[in-house]
């Protein structure tokens, strides 16, 4: 047998499973992620073997009803210290059994590290105390914790994960000490949350700070996150900003108008996708491209106006953005993404420049009747053509 050998998915299937445990065979040395699939999919309880030396992030995140993890007690390797599993050191906390019933717990004081999705799906835990020897918390750490109220990041957590903390519906209060740094979207779905914390750190380094609740880097130079929770119907980004990160406003019901200011000159994707009441707002002039789903499901949005300097529209941009009757695109346009502007349903004139010369798949599927405004012999002229769209040429 090699010294070397993954169990992975096609394992897992392969396997008998007996009274809902798995038992995954000696002789495997690394546990791939993501092994639940079909006949996995109730699993409740798995042995690790003692040959098994490195479990990749979110192995076990698909094994939704699992309840126990038992380890061969031969295994140099893993541990685990009241059901839950750790690394032999005890310095890096897994997994979470999210059907074993935690609705409390208390980080032990030598853990460094939660893994990638080490809570995930942890519907009973109320509540989590985080110590101060926590250097890094991974991506999805603690997705769809849906009655997790709090959590306070002490200031020696220096890395958090992609949507560590993700699904959170009822997490009402959250503390971030000023010197992590958050480079991409952490905080989604938690529509409860009003309000952003940021506490003083023992760090010199300083990377985050709050503007009436809403999360910024230190000099307001890029906007991090909006708590969709907040009551406010309207919201003005301060001036000076030239960053919106990406998936910002995420479903941000309750926003009805975003005030830009001019000095933004990027945002990101998804920044205001699904904003379901989102009425009012206007690109500033410095924005280069519309990037994928920023304005995805926008439904209230009754009319937008892309400036000129705008070259790129991503994919499904301003998709199922039902009250969008107009569009005019600037002759600064070059190249329009797949589903840009599909499922807009009240679509009926778009104005598309000759600039366009990169078309991809199904730019436009309305269900009613709409027309497309032209140059003759230019790309999405020919485009109307090849599909069968109505169109109208511009006279130059």
């Amino acid at each position: 047998m090699s010294k070397n050998k993954t169990f992975m998915k096609k394992d897992a299937e392969a396997l008998l499973i007996t009274d809902n445990h798995m038992i995954i065979p000696d002789g495997y040395t690394r546990v791939k992620n993501h092994i639940g699939f079909y006949n996995t999919s109730d699993v409740q309880s798995i042995t690790i073997p003692a040959s098994v030396r490195v479990i990749e992030p979110n192995a076990f995140s698909d094994l939704y009803d699992l309840k126990n993890i038992y380890v061969d007690k031969d295994n140099s390797s893993f541990k685990t210290i009241d059901g839950i599993l750790f690394s032999i050191d005890g310095s890096k906390l897994i997994k979470c059994p999210p059907k074993m019933g935690l609705t409390s717990y208390i980080l032990p004081d030598n853990v460094k590290e939660i893994n990638s999705g080490a809570f995930g799906y942890c519907e009973d835990l109320e509540s989590i105390t985080l110590t101060n020897s926590l250097k890094k918390i991974g991506s999805s750490a603690f997705y769809m914790c849906g009655v997790l109220k709090r959590i306070d990041i002490p200031d020696s957590v220096k890395k958090i994960g992609n949507l560590a903390v993700t699904g959170c519906e009822n997490l009402i209060e959250i503390k971030i000490p000023e010197s992590l740094k958050i480079d991409g979207k952490v905080f989604l779905h938690c529509y409860k949350l009003e309000e952003f914390t940021v506490t003083k750190s023992n760090s010199l380094s300083q990377h985050l700070c709050t503007i009436d609740g809403v999360l910024f880097n230190t000099d307001c130079s890029v906007l991090i996150d909006y708590p969709i929770g907040n009551k406010r119907k309207s919201y003005t980004v301060p001036d000076g900003v030239r960053e919106i990160m990406p998936g910002t406003f995420e479903d941000a019901h309750n926003l009805v108008e975003i005030n830009l200011p001019e000095s933004i000159e990027k945002i990101g994707h998804n920044t205001f996708n699904n904003c379901l009441n989102l009425e009012n707002i206007k690109i500033p002039s410095g924005v280069t491209t519309i990037e994928s789903l920023t304005f995805y499901c926008c439904r209230a949005l009754k009319q937008i106006e892309i400036p000129h300097g705008v070259t790129r529209i991503g994919f499904q941009a301003f998709s199922s953005c039902d009250g969008l009757s107009k569009i005019v695109l600037p002759d600064t346009v070059t190249k329009i993404e797949t589903g840009a502007f599909s499922c807009c349903f009240g679509l009926t004139d778009i104005t598309i420049p000759d600039s366009v010369t990169d078309i991809e798949y199904r730019i436009l599927s309305s269900m009613n009747p709409f027309t497309i405004h032209c140059y003759e012999g230019s790309q999405i002229h020919k485009y109307a053509i090849e599909n069968e769209i109505k169109f109208k040429l511009i006279k130059k």
